[in-house]
């Protein structure tokens, strides 16, 4: 039966994380859709700044699309997704696809980072300021993630770099986003949720309430962590119109 393919983009900053740290996420994605997940291995700051992840991550799509005959099969539903920093690729590959006319069933965000302009953001992302400290992922943390991955003439305004700065989001595919109560990174979720919509592109949102980023790697420890991915899994598997089988 032809199945769904998700090309998953692992978290870490841009700068750590691997196929093996994205491993939970792409088996229950995997599993629980299911569908068949090819998770990228993409070139990691700073050895390999801006743009060579997003560059490994395009490349990645275009390979899934030109073999999915050994992939899903199912040529109309290929997906994009990833979290945190894997979020973030997600949404840049999303945005390139459509712009060279490739068709996508769907980007899958969990907690991404969406705009790397943070400093003096807190007006449009106040969780920046709320959630900077105390809650696993810092404000100095994405401060050094940043300084990691731009290189140092790169605009972080850019939509290859920060998505949600994209001036144009119309004719994307049906986003979901996961974000997290207490994540710094909350809010820049939020305003690409409201972008997306005020360009008629269905979003389906999950708020996280009471979670950190990074819950989905805490799910063998935080019943919560599980129960909200469940909740996530499921909504993951309508966006794709699949079925538990």
């Amino acid at each position: 039966m032809p199945l769904p393919t998700i090309v998953w983009y692992h978290g870490g900053g841009w700068t750590t994380g691997s196929l093996d740290t994205g491993d939970i996420l792409a088996r229950m994605l995997c599993h629980g859709t299911p569908a068949v997940v090819a998770s990228v291995d993409y070139r990691l700051a700073p050895e390999h700044r801006w743009p060579s992840s997003v560059e490994d991550s395009t490349r990645a799509l275009m390979w899934a699309a030109d073999h999915i005959d050994a992939l899903g099969r199912d040529k109309a539903c290929v997906a994009v997704g990833g979290d945190s920093a894997g979020g973030n690729l997600a949404a840049v590959v999303a945005q390139t696809a459509r712009d060279d006319g490739v068709s996508l069933a769907a980007q899958i965000l969990f907690y991404p980072f969406l705009d790397l302009e943070i400093d003096g953001a807190t007006d449009r992302y106040p969780s920046l300021e709320e959630n900077a400290h105390g809650y696993y992922v810092t404000s100095a943390d994405l401060h050094w993630c940043i300084d990691n991955y731009l290189p140092p003439d790169a605009d972080p305004s850019d939509p290859r770099i920060s998505p949600v700065s994209h001036p144009d989001l119309g004719a994307l595919a049906p986003t979901l986003i996961a974000v997290a109560e207490y994540d710094p990174l909350r809010d820049q979720g939020v305003a690409y949720a409201d972008a997306l919509r005020a360009f008629d592109v269905p979003v389906t949102f999950h708020e996280g309430s009471g979670l950190i980023h990074g819950y989905c790697d805490m799910i063998g420890l935080s019943p919560a962590a599980r129960s909200e991915l469940g909740r996530v899994g499921a909504s993951v598997r309508d966006v794709l119109g699949t079925r538990v089988v």
